[in-house]
């Protein structure tokens, strides 16, 4: 899987254009992720969910802190497939100060409140975005490395394991599956999904 992200420098905006093609080789073997806990595309965030307008201004937040909202939903669910200590803000790679998990807008969802001190982000006035980056959720899964036992502790990656090569349920957890799950397994292999980007108005 490859992401792109593509974003004009200091608020610069223009056309951009992307060509794919086949080579004609054949991928043996291929293991076919599952979305969940796989980010392959841009989720909800919302910067300061607490203002419709995401205005921030610079010259009065001091070091008050700065909420970004990460939303769960049907097709994501952010226990599993958001990495707290991954998390980053704005072009300098913020780490948030500090993170909680839990229904933020009472829909049903786990959502993740990531909260940054406001003068710390590389955000400039002029700036009309502001981002989110992370990986997916952490490796403490026990498909990542052989065990006596079949199977392992996440559904996801031992089912998609398994799917390839019956062995690693049937008789042991080897060596053998415990490569092929960190070659095709989030849980083994974060990847460094673009969570996603809020319109802001920096003042």
């Amino acid at each position: 899987m490859y992401l792109i992200f593509v974003s004009g420098f200091d608020g610069n905006t223009g056309n951009f254009g992307l060509v794919v093609s086949d080579d004609g080789s054949t991928c043996f073997d291929a293991l076919t992720c599952p979305n969940h806990g796989v980010i392959t595309g841009e989720e909800d965030i919302d910067i300061d969910p607490r203002n419709a307008d995401n205005i921030i201004n610079l010259s009065k937040c001091g070091n008050n802190p700065l909420n970004i909202a990460i939303w769960g939903s049907t097709s994501f669910d952010v226990n599993s497939d958001v990495d707290p200590m991954t998390l980053k803000f704005s072009r300098s790679g913020v780490s948030p100060l500090r993170n909680q998990f839990r229904d933020l807008n009472r829909d049903g969802y786990t959502d993740v409140k990531s909260s940054y001190r406001c003068n710390d982000p590389d955000i400039a006035f002029g700036d009309i975005l502001a981002c989110v980056s992370g990986g997916s959720a952490p490796s403490s899964s026990t498909c990542c490395s052989p065990q006596l036992t079949t199977g392992c502790n996440n559904t996801t990656c031992q089912n998609l394991v398994c799917a390839a090569d019956s062995f690693c349920c049937d008789t042991e957890w080897d060596g053998i599956c415990a490569g092929e799950a960190n070659a095709a397994c989030s849980a083994c292999n974060p990847q460094n999904p673009f969570f996603g980007c809020d319109p802001i108005t920096v003042q």
